[in-house]
């Protein structure tokens, strides 16, 4: 999962990426501009409702946002998005297995890149079964 806002305000932009047994991806516009670590949070909320709603079972989760993954399982309260995290961990609750990790941002350029295509069509897309050809070549050259 990834998020982005549009500087100066305007929009925020998620992308998600499933793979592996069960693939999809998702690319959504929310007509709101919110600060950085909201968006991630609320990145990591649609992966997690994505996932469930493609019926998987066990999900590893991973994110480039350090302060959402470390917030998550600490279960600090009183910030600006902890409200977004209990709504993480209630709808993660449903999996048989659920685990949460802090990858470095390299490692997460198909869902910017998700992300980024929201921005650049003003439109949110769900693939389900395929994956979005503008990610194809990163998760290729991400296998070898």
């Amino acid at each position: 999962m990834d998020g982005a806002t549009e500087a100066g305000g305007g929009n925020s932009y998620i992308g998600v990426v499933i793979r592996d047994s069960y693939i999809g991806a998702l690319s959504l516009v929310l007509p709101s501009c919110f600060p950085t670590e909201t968006i991630e949070a609320y990145a990591l909320l649609h992966g997690v409702l994505f996932a469930s709603e493609m019926q998987i079972d066990q999900a590893f989760f991973e994110s480039d946002a350090l302060s959402i993954i470390l917030s998550l399982s600490s279960r600090v309260a009183g910030n600006d998005f902890s409200h977004i995290l209990e709504d993480i961990r209630v709808a993660s609750s449903t999996f048989s297995h659920c685990s949460f990790h802090h990858l470095k941002r390299d490692g997460n350029r198909a869902a910017h890149t998700l992300a980024k295509e929201a921005k650049s069509s003003g439109q949110s897309k769900i693939w389900k079964g395929i994956l979005p050809p503008c990610i194809l070549n990163i998760l290729r050259d991400d296998l070898m």
